[in-house]
């Protein structure tokens, strides 16, 4: 029975009615609860223009910029001034 959840899961329901956006920009926000919100922009000559917005668990918003850098094959490295900063946090 695991194996059937596992597979039910594994299953991708496209919704093909859904329309491809073009962004230019992502803006990333978070909460004290986990949660995180992605905001969408498309510059245009009159400004940016937010296309979408995605709130998701900051677990799961991990989960999507893991599979960004290997898609992209960038890995950044977090700058010594922020690692120096979270050690003092530690204390």
């Amino acid at each position: 029975m695991v194996k059937e959840e596992k597979k039910k899961d594994e299953i991708l329901n496209i919704n093909t009615s859904l329309p491809n956006l073009f962004v230019d920009d992502i803006r990333v926000s978070t909460r004290n609860d986990n949660i995180a919100t992605m905001n969408f922009f498309s510059d245009t000559p009159e400004g940016k223009f937010e296309q979408t917005r995605v709130i998701t668990k900051k677990e799961r918003l991990k989960v999507f910029i893991d599979a960004l850098c290997k898609h992209t094959d960038y890995y950044p490295t977090q700058p010594v001034e922020e690692k120096e900063e979270e050690k003092k946090k530690k204390k």
